[in-house]
Formats: structure tokens, sequence, C-alpha cells
């Protein structure tokens, strides 16, 4: 699919980005694909330039669909991981938090290194379309029609009370909070995704 302009697009790059950062640096790095349609769903963590050509690849087999049940993910993920590990994690978190924040209870235990990059379109969280338009989600369910200018303020009031639910629970978890707006260079994200403090 296009990749400019999209989450998605914006979520394969970090990542490749933050793989092959680490990768220099002497690190293994390992890949978990969650949702989408894919023929690959994990690697799992190597060093070298051939695991980075293995990463990328399976990110380019990626194509964006369905749910990233992100709690029945991180469940699977915590006990094969190493103590005191590193985890990015880069979605949008469009699932509820108390779907997902749980799990993360097993991460905590083993004292890894939780990141989350929480993309983000600035457009879709002030609601700047343009006259009445009609939403609809491309993950499923019904279309509704609203006026933007009508909805903006209660909306913004919407997004707020969701981010500071998101903030709680990661916070309770001790992982990083890094929102990335697709429209703002992927650089600054970089920089507060390396530099956050464990």
């Amino acid at each position: 699919p296009a990749l400019d302009g999209t989450k998605w697009g914006y979520a394969a790059v970090v990542t490749a980005t933050t793989a092959m950062a680490l990768l220099r640096r002497g690190e293994p790095v390992g890949l978990e694909i969650l949702g989408g349609a894919s023929s690959v769903r994990s690697l799992p963590p190597r060093r070298g330039q051939g695991h980075l050509a293995r990463i990328l690849g399976a990110l380019a087999d990626v194509r964006p669909a369905g749910r990233a049940e992100i709690g029945a993910s991180l469940a699977h993920l915590a006990p094969r991981l190493a103590t005191r590990s590193l985890v990015v994690l880069i979605s949008d978190l469009m699932e509820e938090p108390e779907t997902w924040k749980p799990q993360m209870r097993g991460l905590v235990s083993r004292r890894v290194d939780l990141r989350v990059v929480h993309l983000h379109d600035s457009r879709e969280w002030d609601l700047q379309v343009g006259g009445v338009a009609r939403l609809f989600s491309p993950e499923g369910g019904p279309s509704i029609a609203v006026d933007p200018d009508g909805l903006r303020a209660d909306f913004r009031a919407v997004v707020a009370a969701y981010l500071a639910e998101v903030r709680e629970a990661l916070g309770t978890q001790r992982a990083h909070h890094i929102l990335a707006p697709t429209d703002q260079p992927m650089d600054q994200v970089l920089v507060r995704l390396f530099r956050a403090k464990t």
C-alpha cells in the first residue's frame, strides 16, 4: 500500500529505523507484527545485516487490516523476553486501555523497558474536515454524518479524556509514552524514543 501520509507508513519507517539503529549498536533485534495481513508474524532477536534484511522484508509484506489485539499480543510476548529487554510498541492504540493494560504486568515483572510510540493523525484528533462529512472506520462499523464545526469542542474533550486514560494506563506500568503525530518530522519522534529515561 501507499506509505506516504499514512499511519501505517509512518509506523513501518519508525520500525525499520529503530531496528537499524539498534542493530548498528550490536544489539539483537526481534520483530512482532500485531494485526494486519502478513506471511511473517514473528522474527526472534538476532544480530547482523542479514537479519535487518529479514526485518525489512517482513515489514514490506504487511498489509494493514483488522485489530492488533494488543493485550493478547503482549501476553504472548512477555514470557519470551529476556529480563531488562527493550520493547518498542508502535501503535495508534485504538483499542480500549482496559484490554491491554493488565497484560503489561508481565513486561513489568521482567523489568522490561517499554516505550510506546503512539501514532496519531493531528487532523483526526482535531476533527479537521471541511463542512458536513460522513465518517467511517476502516476497521468496520457503520458510518455517521457529522457537522465538524458543531462537534469540535466536544470531540477535543473526548480526545483529552482518552489521552489521560492512555497516559494513566502506561504510567502505572512504568512505560514511556511518546506521542507521534504523523504530520510532524519523524526525527523528533526518534529522538524522544531513544532519549526516554529508563
